[in-house]
């Protein structure tokens, strides 16, 4: 079985949540779940991003939103560990940027609560 996996991104005017998408999908409003104009993987793959630009996204991901550091920090780590490419500068950018900051998801399963 193939597995699609969505995650909240809080993109302004972007559908991320995958009970809207597959709504979207099943009306046809959208060319499947690899439409381009939906944020994915296979949405990504299909707009022309290389598996190493996809790859440096997740890498950054990670660090701003999994690394533990605050948001000065990670944009830090990022900015030093990561080649310059127009991706690392959007996202960056884009936190920067931002008047109303980002939130980061941080899941608790069963098992880790204090």
């Amino acid at each position: 079985p193939k597995q699609i996996e969505f995650a909240k991104l809080y993109l302004t005017n972007v559908v991320t949540g995958k009970r809207y998408i597959k709504k979207l999908v099943e009306e046809g409003i959208v060319d499947g779940w690899d439409d381009p104009r939906l944020v994915s993987i296979a949405a990504l793959r299909r707009r022309g991003f290389t598996p190493e630009q996809i790859d440096q996204i997740r890498e950054i991901y990670r660090v701003i939103y999994q690394s533990d550091l605050n948001v000065t920090d990670a944009c830090q780590r990022v900015e030093e560990g990561f080649t310059d490419t127009p991706e690392k500068k959007i996202i960056l950018d884009f936190i920067r940027n931002s008047s109303r900051g980002i939130i980061g998801y941080k899941p608790t399963f069963k098992g880790d609560e204090e």
